[in-house]
């Protein structure tokens, strides 16, 4: 007698063969981009353009969800130390949730500006100079090893996050690029390296120093990141804003989700409560359809819905100023960000 598939025979089919088929396609597009990159006998020889090209594959590509949850992570990180929150809360940035929402779309705005296009054109050194300009009104309060911890972030994080919890870990030309990419950011920001082993002598290639970073990075922390109230009020602020979408009735609920993610160490320098079991492990992605969110326009103009400029980024009342400043940084930053720069040059 001849034997039917049941529905649930279809769907399993239809299910492992779409695993099968991801499987492979993910295995093969990743062999296809290292036999390009091929950069695993000779870390040194990664060009920044290369470099570029290779972390906005893995951002846009290959992790685009959690490479993004990283980078957002790495900004709220930096609130869990009291030198940046405090500071912040200084200026009013974070005060109310106007503030706090321009504010981080300011920055998200000028880091993806330098991120996605490629090392050295207008667009790329343009949001840099600006960066710079608006740290520059700060001049003083801002220590170097603050600016340095901010940067070893927008680096380690996405590396900590890709190996957690993605498919597969990062390679060591992965890795080496980033390291090259940051460490050409850093330069162009005027951070000083000095603290880092390798900052006479030179790095030997972008895995170096990122290893070098790292190991600074995690020592700064544990010096620096202790419990403030003004860590609290940053965290507070960012937090209501990533909740934005979420329903009245489930906020609370969100704030311990939000609090899952943390570490200890960063948990208790917020003055965050430590989550219970069953708050730390549920499911918190259904809750984007509960409410619609908002569209451009809506706001204003407050978000630029016709477009916007790196030149206008950062507080309403600095729009449009620091130009020539910002251009004489551009010249600069140019040879920096050279596309055929490597790591000794």
């Amino acid at each position: 007698m001849m034997s039917f598939l049941t529905r649930s025979d279809v769907l399993a089919s239809l299910a492992i063969g779409y695993l099968a088929t991801a499987h492979y396609l993910r295995h093969h597009r990743q062999k296809q981009k290292h036999h390009r990159y091929n950069y695993s006998a000779n870390l040194s020889a990664i060009t920044l353009d290369h470099a570029q090209q290779i972390q906005l594959y893995l951002f846009e590509l290959e992790f685009p969800f959690i490479a993004q949850k990283a980078l957002e992570f790495a900004l709220f990180r930096t609130y869990g130390i009291p030198s940046i929150s405090s500071l912040l809360m200084h200026t009013k940035q974070l005060s109310t949730k106007a503030h706090s929402s321009k504010r981080m779309t300011d920055t998200s705005i000028l880091m993806l500006e330098v991120i996605k296009n490629p090392p050295g054109s207008k667009r790329a050194t343009e949001a840099l100079a600006r960066t710079n300009f608006l740290h520059g009104l700060y001049g003083g309060k801002i220590s170097n090893e603050d600016l340095l911890y901010t940067l070893s972030l927008f680096l380690l994080e996405p590396i900590r996050w890709i190996n957690r919890h993605e498919w597969r870990g990062l390679t060591e030309v992965e890795v080496a690029a980033m390291g090259l990419f940051w460490m050409k950011v850093g330069e162009g920001m005027k951070i000083d390296y000095s603290v880092l082993p390798g900052a006479k002598s030179g790095w030997k290639d972008g895995l170096q120093f990122t290893r070098e970073l790292e190991k600074w990075s995690d020592e700064y922390e544990e010096r620096n990141m202790v419990p403030a109230e003004s860590n609290k009020e940053t965290a507070d602020h960012t937090t209501a804003l990533l909740l934005y979408a979420v329903p009245d009735a489930f906020k609370d609920a969100g704030r311990k989700v939000v609090s899952a993610l943390m570490d200890s160490h960063l948990r208790k320098a917020m003055l965050y409560v430590e989550p219970t079991f069953a708050n730390r492990w549920c499911l918190q992605s259904w809750v984007d359809w509960v409410a619609g969110r908002p569209i451009p326009g809506d706001e204003g103009e407050m978000y630029f819905p016709q477009g916007f400029k790196s030149s206008h980024m950062g507080p309403a009342f600095l729009a449009g100023k620091g130009l020539a400043q910002a251009e004489k940084d551009e010249e600069q930053i140019q040879i920096i960000m050279r596309g055929d720069a490597t790591i000794s040059t």
